[in-house]
């Protein structure tokens, strides 16, 4: 699979690799020295994918793989390891901003019609 969709229009990132074949959109995720842990950035990445797959007339159906051994490990714990040292301030509302949008992410997950 190519690391970047033929497809105009989406996104291209390292994190997630998607490839359209015959209407239905692969995308996968590819972080696999991490098992495919999901970060801040794998998920804004996988965020813009789905939201590229849901407006495309071309994407009928849609299949979400991982790369290497394992599906997806689900959050990314060292990431919150660093993120629960920083000094205090903002964390309280940056931890409420990555809930915000790891609840979008379910959403769309959930909602998309493909």
């Amino acid at each position: 699979m190519a690391p970047n969709a033929t497809s105009a229009g989406c996104p291209e990132t390292t994190l997630i690799e998607t490839e359209l074949l015959d209407g239905v959109a692969v995308i996968a995720l590819n972080r696999p020295e991490k098992r495919n842990a999901i970060n801040d950035a794998m998920r804004a990445n996988l965020i813009q994918v789905l939201d590229w797959a849901d407006r495309s007339a071309d994407v009928r159906a849609i299949i979400i793989t991982g790369r290497g051994k394992g599906f997806c490990a689900g959050g990314d714990i060292a990431a919150m390891k660093e993120r629960l040292a920083a000094p205090a301030g903002r964390v309280g509302i940056n931890g409420w901003q990555r809930q915000r949008r790891t609840h979008h992410l379910l959403t769309m997950l959930h909602d998309i019609p493909k």
